[in-house]
């Protein structure tokens, strides 16, 4: 963590005194001087980007490339600008010194190798984690294609590769035109860094997300090109002007739809299954597991709404946006005797949103809500409410399994469960029937983790059945229950 804030800390003051200086220099100095300091800045950027995002050791490899680049754009004629440029757009793209980076990442530190990870969310990053987590689940189609559908993963990597090498040639071709123009430098050439910004953009959006986003950004970016077009357009200014209005109107629409719309990509994924002792039909939050244990959104709310499991399948979407705006977490719901019950989790400064949501959803159900709130610090209550119970690790167990099988038709996988035991003598009990392994680094001298991994046909029946077993087995043994995780055989 260190070394990636020394990282960004240096980068940013780089950067900072590169636009402080950049200004005065093109005032003090000749076209020619311009074009020189213009030059080494696209350079300097071009590397901090890669330092920043890449890390060190594909900073080294790439000054390699721009070095020879630079090069040659300085010593061949203007006539050969274009082939340079594609050339080197090429080379950078196949990346030939890949065995070089893999090299120099085994030798420096990780953490100036690793890409930067940002964090602005403060004491909000659970809900920020869980929102990535939904949005991951929303695009989770568009994952099962890259799978299923050799088609469309051929045209997605030909998109990406396109996208990119066309943007990389554009940086290319236009340092070169500025090398070949040095005595007629103009700041207009730098429009065409917005575009390049934009086609990298687009093409980090190709690989991670799909077509849709790729588009969204498009629609979005080609707005501030238009304008340009029109300011530098001979046109008279009656018809200038309200065609600039008209297009500022028609672009704050869109931004305001698409920021709108962000907030609407919400899912539920849910771990289902009838709780065995209140008898409850339950339905746990899948995406909020990964971020159960923290201690920032410690108030647990849990209201209980006299309506039908039907009605509220029917404005679940409508809520979970709602609860997106807010920064709340649905962590589970549950329909028993006639009683619907919500379970959220809020931020510990959140306590007038608990009573803002209780108003949003009376006005929603037509019908009065009380509710309790308790503050759950260890989760005792989420744990023995849901996360320890053995139907919940059973219904995880399933729901995982599911998930392989629609993805990469999976149809062997290994269960693993992770328990511990207080004492060594209920261990000697467990290898009668299940060979494990012993994890050091979450054992002390009081109690000792182990893993028992069970290879098990892709099956919800075996799949109970044996979960069943090792939980009967460990309950027996006043073993204690930690997660469960389900992988393919590699």
């Amino acid at each position: 963590m260190r070394h990636m804030k020394v990282r960004l800390i240096t980068s940013s003051i780089i950067l900072i005194l590169l636009f402080i200086t950049y200004p005065s220099l093109l005032l003090l100095l000749e076209p020619y001087g311009q074009g020189i300091i213009s030059v080494i800045l696209i350079c300097i950027i071009t590397m901090l980007s890669f330092f920043v995002f890449s890390g060190l050791d594909k900073l080294i490899v790439y000054i390699i490339y721009i070095f020879f680049t630079l090069l040659f754009l300085f010593l061949l004629p203007a006539d050969y600008q274009v082939v340079i440029a594609l050339t080197a757009t090429f080379i950078m793209i196949v990346h030939p010194l890949s065995s070089l980076e893999k090299k120099l990442s085994k030798i420096i530190h990780p953490n100036l190798t690793n890409p930067i990870r940002i964090h602005l969310s403060g004491s909000y990053w659970p809900y920020f984690e869980y929102r990535s987590s939904m949005k991951a689940f929303y695009h989770l189609p568009q994952s099962k294609k890259l799978h299923q559908n050799q088609w469309y993963l051929l045209s997605r990597q030909f998109t990406t590769l396109f996208l990119l090498f066309f943007g990389v040639f554009i940086l290319i071709n236009e340092t070169s035109a500025i090398i070949n123009a040095l005595d007629n430098f103009s700041l207009t050439r730098f429009i065409s860094l917005y575009v390049v910004f934009w086609f990298v953009l687009m093409s980090y959006y190709s690989y991670k997300k799909g077509f849709t986003t790729v588009l969204r950004a498009l629609m979005i970016g080609i707005f501030p090109m238009i304008f340009y077009i029109l300011i530098v357009v001979s046109l008279e200014n009656y018809l200038k002007f309200p065609m600039m209005m008209m297009l500022l109107v028609v672009f704050l629409f869109i931004v305001l739809f698409e920021f709108n719309r962000y907030f609407e990509r919400v899912s539920f994924d849910a771990f289902d299954y009838i709780d065995e002792k209140t008898h409850q039909h339950v339905y746990a939050n899948s995406l909020f597991e990964p971020i159960i244990y923290n201690d920032t959104y410690i108030l647990s709310a849990h209201y209980l709404i006299k309506i039908s499991l039907t009605t509220f399948h029917q404005h679940l979407r409508q809520i979970l946006i709602y609860a997106n705006k807010k920064h709340i977490i649905l962590t589970a719901y549950a329909y028993g005797d006639q009683m619907f019950h919500l379970y959220a989790d809020f931020h510990f400064k959140d306590r007038l949103k608990v009573d803002v949501l209780k108003t949003y959803l009376e006005s929603l159900f037509i019908v009065g809500i009380p509710y309790e709130l308790i503050e759950d610090k260890n989760k005792n209550v989420y744990e023995k409410r849901f996360y320890h119970q053995s139907s919940y690790i059973i219904a995880r167990a399933n729901h995982l399994s599911k998930q392989l099988e629609d993805v990469s038709n999976e149809k062997i996988v290994i269960v693993s469960l992770f328990m511990f035991f207080e004492n060594l003598q209920s261990l000697t009990h467990i290898q009668k029937h299940y060979q494990y392994q012993l994890i050091k680094d979450m054992s002390t001298d009081d109690y000792h983790t182990i893993q028992i991994d069970l290879p098990i046909v892709n099956n919800p029946y075996a799949i109970t059945q044996s979960v069943q077993e090792v939980l009967s087995l460990m309950n027996q043994h006043h073993g204690q229950f930690i997660r469960i995780l389900v992988s393919k055989i590699l």
